[in-house]
């Protein structure tokens, strides 16, 4: 039997009847789900190895209503949770989120993940201490709460892409839109909303807007808005820095505008450098990008190809709950 396996019987063992144990996710799938040297396609996908397929489809929660739906939604959700533990995540340069000027946002949305990233670790970003792996803080964080994957089907009006519905049971809510309304292969946004539903799982819930989003804020970046808009962030500065491009040019503005859409859920931010709210986020060139965020987005190793489906548009107000 592969060693994977055998972690995997253990953990079971480990935890049967006691979710309250600590699992390390991280290191449960590291052995099957790390990839040296992945086979990066135009879009920025790869292949799940076979054994990373095996113990994500034996260990993430999905529940009896995924069996109504697609093979393809469920497979996005093993991917969007490969890419958590592969994806390159980096703290900004100059550790400030989305602007080099006055409307620059403090770097404390990096402290939410787990208590090791407490507010006082944010000072040891550039220190002589080492910050703790941001794939083993993610993967942990959104799977010690989460404990049910349940699948909705049919398209809702309002534009929800997910929402987390029982405290007690710990049950994440997949709709349609979560898969519709991305264009193919949009793994990072996805990923983001899987940390956005893990911080309601820590009984953190919206505000009210003040006007037609309804309930649908956060009033800081201490909430989910803001926990997402880390995670986008850090996959954003990853790209950047990592040796080797994974998105192509139209991928990473995709990745940029939707983090622009959330932090403009969050009444606190400062707007001024996004333009119009969401609605200006959608219209955003890579270059504001670059030139607010310092980047320097070396030419990605694939050309720009046509999406068979459209870009997410920040103006259809996604929400998640």
């Amino acid at each position: 039997m592969p060693r994977y396996c055998w972690n995997l019987l253990f953990v079971l063992m480990l935890c049967l009847g006691c979710k309250s144990s600590k699992v390390d996710y991280y290191e449960l799938f590291k052995e099957a789900c790390l990839s040296d040297s992945p086979a990066v396609t135009a879009d920025g996908g790869e292949e799940i190895p076979p054994a990373c397929q095996s113990i994500l489809e034996q260990t993430l929660p999905f529940d009896a209503s995924f069996d109504a739906a697609s093979k393809d939604k469920k497979q996005a959700i093993l991917y969007a949770f490969f890419k958590m533990m592969n994806a390159p995540l980096a703290y900004p340069k100059n550790n400030k989120m989305l602007g080099q000027g006055a409307h620059t946002v403090p770097l404390q949305g990096f402290c939410l993940l787990t208590p090791e990233l407490h507010p006082s670790g944010c000072e040891q970003v550039e220190g002589t201490k080492k910050m703790p792996n941001p794939n083993r803080a993610l993967i942990n964080y959104v799977l010690d709460k989460i404990t049910k994957f349940s699948y909705e089907p049919g398209t809702r009006t309002d534009y929800r892409l997910a929402s987390f519905e029982n405290l007690a049971e710990g049950t994440m809510v997949f709709y349609d839109n979560f898969w519709s309304k991305f264009s193919t292969n949009a793994w990072y946004a996805q990923m983001a909303v899987l940390v956005h539903e893990s911080k309601h799982a820590h009984a953190t819930w919206h505000i009210y807007c003040g006007d037609d989003r309804g309930f649908s804020c956060d009033s800081d970046f201490s909430g989910a808005y803001g926990l997402e808009a880390t995670v986008l962030e850090m996959l954003l500065h990853g790209e950047d820095q990592n040796k080797t491009r994974q998105l192509n040019d139209q991928k990473v503005l995709e990745l940029a505008r939707f983090l622009c859409s959330r932090i403009a859920r969050i009444l606190a931010s400062a707007k001024p450098w996004a333009g119009k709210g969401e609605t200006g986020c959608a219209q955003l060139p890579l270059s504001f990008f670059v030139q607010m965020e310092d980047l320097t987005l070396d030419p990605a190793p694939h050309p720009v190809e046509p999406d068979p489906k459209p870009p997410v548009d920040p103006t259809q107000t996604l929400g998640v709950e």
